[in-house]
């Protein structure tokens, strides 16, 4: 008999914790259990969306991670990614991409100067974006610069993504007056030190991607290696201002570069920029190209090391 009762016990005492951890552990409270309703999960906000994959990186999809960016460039960037993802993917060749570009451009890094919101409202921390606002200006993303000397400018310099369908003069442009002046592309000044007058080797002037150092110097054209979500191609740039997306090919992978120190003759289209402006070069990069005997010197500017 007494076994029977303790039994009992145990088993109601069972019963009644299960029910409390029940309770306990319901996920929206007991508001349901008490009412004798149904409990619902909690509404969202109507000024908020549902949390989507994409948020981890960005708010606005397509945007690139911890970017000032706006809805047109994370619109623009998610048509650019799902051409380059079918690449890669071998859906597609390479001339999709080269298509892709010349019908609405590709990303392309630049500097930007002065701090400015778009006019689809930025959505990433800080909310107070500057002093500057900039409408109809295009697809834009931005981030503070690595170089505390942009970051202590009086309007600090950015380095920024647009898009961009070609580095001809008047392509370039309508560009920088679409941005304000606010765009400041990057230069590079290749020069080939077996041709010119006199000895004094000759000078090409390139618009180059910011960050960016190229791979290959063919006569009259700079080729870089760029990659998107895995895929590699080339990037050709000729000094007219021609862009071109290739496949990456090992034609000249006999060429050689190094890291040299700066001719004083490659120095002077560093001294002219620091005449005109001298917010953003503050250093100058050297690289020697060597193809076939024939060599070249490339000075990209930089802001920092």
């Amino acid at each position: 008999m007494a076994q029977s009762t303790l039994k009992m016990f145990f088993l109601s005492s069972k019963l009644i914790l299960t029910f409390y951890i029940l309770i306990w552990f319901w996920p929206w409270g007991t508001s349901g259990l008490v009412q004798g309703t149904v409990a619902e999960p909690p509404s969202i906000p109507n000024n908020e969306k549902p949390f989507q994959p994409h948020m981890l990186f960005h708010p606005i999809e397509g945007c690139p991670p911890n970017s000032m960016c706006n809805e047109e460039m994370g619109k623009q960037r998610q048509k650019w990614l799902s051409v380059v993802k079918q690449v890669r993917d071998k859906k597609l060749n390479i001339t999709a991409l080269e298509d892709f570009r010349k019908n609405q451009g590709l990303p392309f890094n630049v500097w930007l100067k002065g701090e400015m919101q778009p006019k689809d409202e930025i959505t990433t921390a800080p909310a107070d974006l500057g002093k500057l606002k900039v409408n109809e200006k295009g697809p834009v993303a931005y981030w503070d610069s690595p170089c505390e000397y942009h970051r202590k400018q009086e309007r600090p310099i950015h380095t920024a993504q647009i898009f961009l369908k070609g580095l001809a003069a008047k392509s370039l442009a309508t560009t920088i007056r679409n941005f304000h002046g606010m765009i400041q592309l990057q230069k590079a000044y290749l020069f080939d030190q077996n041709v010119g007058p006199n000895g004094t080797p000759l000078l090409s002037e390139f618009v180059i991607p910011r960050d960016e150092t190229p791979l290959l110097i063919l006569p009259k054209k700079l080729v870089f290696v760029m990659e998107e979500e895995g895929l590699f191609y080339h990037l050709n740039i000729d000094h007219s201002g021609d862009i071109q997306i290739t496949e990456p090919t090992s034609n000249n992978s006999n060429q050689l570069s190094e890291s040299v120190a700066c001719p004083d003759y490659a120095l002077r289209p560093l001294t002219q920029l620091l005449n005109q402006d001298k917010t953003i070069y503050q250093v100058a990069q050297c690289r020697q190209y060597t193809h076939f005997g024939h060599k070249y010197i490339l000075l990209i500017p930089s802001g920092c090391y």
